[in-house]
C-alpha cells in the first residue's frame, strides 16, 4: 500500500469519524432541545405553583384572621358570664343570709 492508498484509507476512516461526530452531535442538540421545552414548562409549573401558595396563604390568613376573631368574641364572652355569675353568686349570698335570718326569726315566734 502507497502512500496515496493510506491518506485515502485514513480521510475514509475519518470521515466515518466525523460522520459519527455530527449524528452525535445532532442527537446531543435534539436532547438540548428536548431539555429546553422541558425547562420552560417547569417554569410555567412553578409559577402556577407560586400563584397556587399566595392564593392559599392569602386565603388561610382571612380563615385564620375569622378564627382569631371568633375566638375573641368567645373569650370576651365568657368574661362577661363570668363576672355575671359571680354577681348572681354574691346576690344568692346575700340571699341565704336573709333566709336563714328570717327562719330563726321565725323559729323563735
Amino acid at each position: 500500500m502507497n502512500n496515496e492508498e493510506k491518506i485515502i484509507s485514513m480521510l475514509g476512516s475519518l470521515t466515518g469519524t466525523v460522520n459519527t461526530l455530527v449524528t452525535k452531535v445532532d442527537k446531543l442538540e435534539a436532547g438540548q432541545a428536548k431539555l429546553e421545552a422541558w425547562q420552560a414548562k417547569l417554569g410555567q409549573s412553578t409559577d402556577r405553583l407560586q400563584d397556587s401558595i399566595a392564593r392559599i396563604e392569602i386565603e388561610h390568613g382571612h380563615k385564620l384572621g375569622a378564627l382569631l376573631d371568633g375566638y375573641a368574641l368567645l373569650y370576651d364572652m365568657a368574661e362577661r358570664n363570668t363576672a355575671a355569675i359571680e354577681r348572681i353568686e354574691e346576690r344568692l349570698d346575700t340571699a341565704e343570709i336573709s333566709i336563714r335570718v328570717f327562719d330563726s326569726k321565725l323559729r323563735t315566734v
